[in-house]
């Protein structure tokens, strides 16, 4: 098999070792190094370490070195993606591969090994894969992006599943795991695959059950209702953007902003995005929020709905 990730391969044959005895090395097995080097693949968090210090590289070498991939631009910028043997093609398996994220469906063909120890270092790279997937959503689109939303996805649902943790870690990769599925279903809309952006609209809504947590909960179900509008169901559409205000209603203003905006409402997401303003303004540094407000400028500056115009202008001052 042709490796795709090159310089990955020759950091290995600089340090020495062969495929088996890497492998040896990281007990493991060789067919595992061969997918890491084909990009279909990546080493999961309690491999890295030891794959780093085996390459005689830094962590964020080691990032480096697994970013590197022969596809599109946006791709390529992202780093590693999944290859079409990782995201099935037919609709029904795709769907269950995301809906469960069950060990036994996620490791199916691809020898996923039993995680050790996560922590916060985990969840935290979850968290940056998440920004950067929407700093790169806003240069390229979701075209291509949604597909390596879904294969971290599928490695954040198997920490959960085969990870040792405390709770709070737990629950910090839950919240996590929620915002990268809204993501991935914002992704996916953009590519106009709709089956994709379902399944991940109503993943973080079931995630956002189990972690408690009300702004995924709002944000998940006013990502349902734009993408019910976009497939043509408005009536459902409304509903799910109903359900949406209804959970907002006890949060600050970034989820109602983000709900409304999704929703269409762009006259409550002018409201609400001037609440967020005033709040980054005094101070608020959260990267959530002020991701969350790009996306809705960019929503709210197609309309022309009272505000929107001075909205856009106290907006581009502050990111100037």
């Amino acid at each position: 098999m042709a490796a795709k990730r090159t310089r990955l391969a020759r950091a290995r044959k600089a340090a020495g070792y062969t495929q088996e005895a890497l492998a040896e090395a990281l007990d493991t097995d060789r067919s595992t190094i061969v997918r890491w080097e084909a990009g279909e693949t990546e080493p999961l968090p309690h491999k890295r370490l030891k794959l780093a210090q085996a390459l005689k590289v830094t962590a964020s070498g080691l990032e480096d070195l697994l970013a590197e991939s022969l596809a599109s631009p946006a791709i390529a910028e992202w780093g590693s993606m999944p290859t079409e043997a990782e995201v099935p093609s037919d609709p029904m398996k795709r769907r269950t591969l995301m809906k469960w994220g069950v060990a036994a469906t996620a490791t199916t063909g691809i020898g996923i090994e039993v995680f050790g120890s996560i922590g916060m270092a985990d969840v935290q790279r979850l968290q940056r894969t998440t920004e950067r997937l929407c700093n790169l959503d806003h240069r390229h689109g979701g075209e291509t992006l949604w597909q390596a939303g879904v294969a971290t996805v599928r490695e954040a649902n198997l920490m959960l599943e085969q990870g040792s943790y405390r709770a709070s870690v737990g629950q910090a990769m839950l919240e996590a795991t929620g915002d990268l599925q809204i993501r991935t279903g914002w992704l996916a809309c953009d590519a106009g695959r709709h089956e994709v952006a379902r399944a991940s609209f109503t993943d973080a809504l079931t995630i956002s059950r189990q972690a408690g947590d009300g702004e995924i909960e709002t944000r998940a179900l006013a990502g349902l209702g734009f993408q019910s509008n976009l497939v043509g169901r408005p009536r459902e559409g409304l509903r799910f953007s109903r359900a949406a205000e209804d959970a907002a209603r006890n949060l600050g203003p970034s989820s109602r902003m983000t709900a409304r905006a999704a929703s269409g409402a762009v006259d409550g997401a002018v409201e609400a995005a001037d609440e967020v303003l005033d709040a980054i303004a005094g101070g608020l540094d959260s990267w959530r929020v002020t991701l969350e407000l790009g996306r809705v400028m960019r929503v709210i500056s197609t309309y022309r709905a009272p505000g929107v115009d001075q909205l856009s202008e106290r907006y581009a001052a502050l990111v100037s």
